[in-house]
């Protein structure tokens, strides 16, 4: 088929998904593939459309904004959860699991569908300003800075927790975490005032 992991990765293969499950490329059950000793079944990510993403960074910050501390900390994990998975030996989306047993077995948190789509719409990286808008690994959120003694991931639960924080940059040194912050504000209150 001409593709290679980095094609499959980075390309836009939204239409052509239906084509790769036909072809065999993506099998749909793989519950019972040991991927280790299987000669011919790997895990691979599939782009399904090119864009800027989102921005862990201000999932944790917009989550912990609106929801509590606690929520903020629910969305940093998650995000650690699907970095970890792709390390993991055997593929089961773990991320995805946990979400859809949070909306099963805790319907009284209210959160409906337009609450997921406003939520990403909030968290999306603006189209430009991909570099001012951090986007952390799992390292960078927990890489110390030398000088402030403190993690971009405990920075921003200062910033949630509305104490003190040092000024330092984040994100690979490009952002600087005090105008990141000003961003955040500004877009949740520009989503409440139209909610």
């Amino acid at each position: 088929m001409n593709l290679n992991g980095e094609v499959l990765a980075h390309g836009d293969h939204e239409d052509k998904i239906g084509e790769y499950i036909e072809k065999g490329l993506i099998i749909r059950d793989s519950t019972n593939v040991d991927f280790l000793r299987h000669p011919n079944v790997r895990f691979q990510y599939i782009r399904h459309k090119r864009g800027l993403g989102v921005s862990d960074d201000a999932a944790v910050l917009v989550s912990g904004l609106l929801y509590g501390a606690s929520v903020g900390l629910g969305a940093y994990l998650a995000d650690a959860i699907d970095t970890l998975d792709k390390y993991s030996l055997k593929f089961i989306e773990q991320d995805d699991r946990l979400a859809h047993t949070i909306e099963k077995n805790f319907p009284a948190l209210g959160m409906t569908e337009e609450d997921v789509f406003s939520f990403i719409k909030l968290i999306a990286i603006p189209e430009g300003r991909e570099k001012e808008i951090p986007d952390c690994s799992q390292r960078y959120f927990l890489q110390i800075d030398k000088k402030k003694n403190l993690t971009a991931l405990e920075s921003h639960y200062r910033f949630i927790m509305g104490l003190p924080y040092p000024r330092f940059r984040i994100s690979y040194e490009r952002v600087l975490n005090e105008d990141f912050y000003e961003y955040v504000d500004k877009r949740l209150e520009s989503f409440r005032e139209n909610v």
